[in-house]
């Protein structure tokens, strides 16, 4: 495998099996953990990016707001400099789709 691509759904990064018999988060989590290690390309599509933030150390939190529209994001200087993001610049318009309900 050269990368992965891990996609969104309704659950969250602490989703319990017992919640949701078909979806092991903790299972998904250490699967890219594995592939970052393995230095494969890994991107994530909402709940997918919220994995790869649980699998580097980071914590994901509600929304307090329902945001389903574009809005800016910027960049961190790493970003910027890394081969795969900096054409984008400093700042990129991303569309965000976030509910304050989950799974």
């Amino acid at each position: 495998m050269d990368f992965l691509i891990v996609l969104g759904g309704p659950q969250s990064p602490h989703t319990t099996i017992e919640e949701c018999p078909h979806f092991d988060a903790t299972a998904e989590i250490e699967v890219i953990r594995n592939c970052i290690d393995a230095n494969k390309v890994v991107l994530g599509v909402c709940l997918g990016a919220q994995h790869i933030g649980e699998a580097l150390g980071a914590k994901y939190e509600h929304s307090p707001e329902t945001e389903i529209r574009c809005y800016p994001i910027t960049f961190t200087e790493e970003g910027q400099n890394n081969d795969l993001f900096s054409h984008f610049g400093e700042t990129s318009v991303v569309g965000h789709w976030h509910n304050r309900i989950n799974v």
